[in-house]
């Protein structure tokens, strides 16, 4: 017999997946039928159960009560009792393997890392039935195991209670090497059984090779657009930003300028010194050219001694005291690369980006006009299109 507690259980489960018609729902069905088997019930003593709940839902829920509703309670039952035909673990391994071939999927369109992050934290909860879950990754260059995301708890309680309220922890490994952990909580005296444990293990293998993948993915496209000696916007980047600046600047009547940067006599320290000395000095000038320029100013390495700092939002004259401030601070730098110590300089054209009359190509071309200009005369420099101006 079942008792008055189990019969509103397998009620309010089977009401349940009427209102919700989802496969959590139906899973809930199938486990309670599960364990009334395991007690010596049948498939017969089940099907008057699931009668009488019907009853008694159409009862108490006018709402439910259309042949539709007990189209759909019927369907459930027979999903619920045919697997019994075969083996109960087999259908929970079937409903499993299901949801591995959902995740592995999903994992191959990942192009963003939080959400990939996000992703594996939530679907390795969700296969445990775990409220809680933060994963870890590796950093190459201390070797610590450091928090990425976290799920369902403040993140600054994770580190406290990690070894306490997280006993779960699944390495994730790329070629027998750690590359991070999915630490999950929420469930006492939790042991996962043996398709559970066969289950992780796909997953996690699942998990490490999108993370691989995905970081392949954005270091080539990093390499796409940035220079390989500085670290910078590389030119092709460069003029992408430039064609949205130069929009932006249309659209909402904005100031746009242009810097183009060239270092004075490099190629005659590249023959005294050699090219490893003056690969140097352009990494070192590239250095301060970041540190001095606005966070909304794109630096980019526009050839092999040029550089180009975009500056929305700024006006020539503004454009000409940032040039000045920079050429002042290379002027006032010593360079040391090994045993050598130089002293260089820079020459600089600017131009300012006109509304009216001026696409994203004729900015560059007066800048560089600029630049020339400043090169004739004398170098170690700053001109405006159309008007020279000499650094303090």
């Amino acid at each position: 017999m079942i008792d008055h507690q189990r019969r509103e259980e397998y009620a309010a489960a089977l009401l349940q997946c009427l209102k919700e018609n989802r496969e959590e729902c139906l899973y809930t069905l199938y486990e309670l039928s599960k364990s009334f088997m395991g007690e010596g019930l049948g498939p017969g003593d089940i099907l008057v159960l699931h009668i009488e709940s019907l009853e008694k839902i159409l009862a108490e829920d006018s709402l439910l009560s259309q042949p539709a509703a007990v189209f759909r309670t019927f369907r459930a039952f027979l999903e619920v009792i045919s697997p019994y035909e075969i083996a109960f673990g087999h259908y929970v391994e079937l409903k499993r393997l299901s949801f591995l071939q959902e995740v592995g999927m999903r994992l191959i369109s990942f192009l963003d890392m939080d959400s990939l992050y996000r992703y594996i934290v939530d679907k390795t909860a969700e296969l445990l039935k775990m409220e809680e879950g933060y994963l870890f990754l590796k950093n190459n260059a201390t070797g610590e195991l450091e928090l990425v995301v976290a799920r369902s708890i403040q993140a600054k309680n994770l580190e406290k209670d990690a070894g306490e309220n997280f006993p779960v922890r699944i390495p994730l490994k790329i070629d027998k090497v750690l590359a991070g952990e999915v630490r999950l909580g929420g469930r006492k005296d939790f042991t996962p059984d043996e398709v559970e444990k066969r289950m992780i293990s796909i997953l996690t293998n699942q998990f490490a090779l999108a993370l691989e993948r995905l970081k392949l993915y954005k270091l080539m496209e990093e390499q796409s657009t940035t220079d390989g000696l500085t670290g910078v916007f590389n030119r092709r980047h460069f003029y992408e930003i430039l064609a949205k600046e130069t929009q932006r600047a249309r659209r909402y009547r904005q100031r746009l300028s242009l810097m183009i940067m060239d270092i004075d006599n490099l190629k005659e320290i590249n023959d005294c010194y050699g090219h490893l000395v003056g690969d140097a000095i352009i990494k070192n000038i590239t250095g301060i050219l970041k540190d001095i320029v606005r966070e909304t100013d794109v630096v980019a390495r526009y050839g092999g001694d040029e550089f180009v700092i975009l500056m929305p939002d700024t006006d020539k004259k503004q454009a000409v005291n940032a040039a000045v401030r920079v050429l002042d601070e290379i002027r006032g730098h010593t360079f040391e690369v090994d045993a050598v110590r130089l002293r260089v300089t820079l020459s600089a054209g600017v131009a300012g980006y006109s509304v009216k009359d001026m696409g994203e190509s004729d900015l560059v071309k007066k800048a560089d006009e600029a630049l020339y200009r400043a090169k004739g005369e004398g170098k170690d420099r700053v001109c405006l299109y159309e008007c020279a101006l000499y650094p303090v």
